[in-house]
């Protein structure tokens, strides 16, 4: 019984000195604003979406690549949207992505679902070369992991979004379009 009081004593004596923030507080700030862009094929991405440290959480990734031409043939000027993830902890943090691109989607003002047709996404060639491509399917899970401070951002694309939507990306938390 003393053992118990004593324990119970020195839990409430860690929890008055360590921020209880700390426990309960997700630091990674997190924003969505539509990316403008004159074409497809001309499409400038926003800063921080290229260099990033990624790891699928299963062996089994598909990717479908689709050009520029194609893509902007098939989908003629849809709406990209930027989103921002940032680390503003003091310790690494690991971001996890469910089922990437087929859990992306945007939720209108309206309660419409819209899904997500395609991302931007740096992929590696045969020849070792990186550039960013349009993706179209993904079939993969994974953590996106930022140092503290460090931020990215993914640009989805849908066939319609504005500000004032909502996107969800897999399980994190909703984000309204600024």
């Amino acid at each position: 019984m003393k053992n118990a009081v004593l324990q119970t004593g020195l839990t409430l004596l860690v929890l008055a000195l360590v921020p209880f923030s700390g426990f309960c507080q997700d630091k990674t700030e997190m924003h969505a604003k539509i990316w403008n862009y004159k074409t497809i094929c001309e499409f400038a991405d926003p800063p921080n979406s290229r260099e990033y440290d990624i790891k699928a959480t299963s062996d089994k990734v598909t990717l479908e690549v689709t050009d520029c031409k194609t893509f902007e043939k098939k989908n003629p000027h849809p709406a990209a949207v930027s989103v921002s993830l940032k680390n503003g902890g003091a310790t690494p943090a690991e971001i996890a992505i469910d089922k990437d691109l087929a859990g992306v989607e945007i939720v209108t003002k309206a309660k419409e679902t819209v899904p997500a047709i395609a991302k931007r996404f740096l992929v590696e060639g045969p020849m070792g070369d990186k550039k960013m491509e349009y993706v179209t399917r993904i079939e993969a899970s994974y953590v996106i992991k930022l140092n503290p401070g460090q931020s990215v951002n993914i640009v989805y694309f849908f066939q319609k979004a504005e500000a004032g939507d909502t996107v969800k990306v897999g399980t994190l938390k909703p984000i309204k379009i600024e």
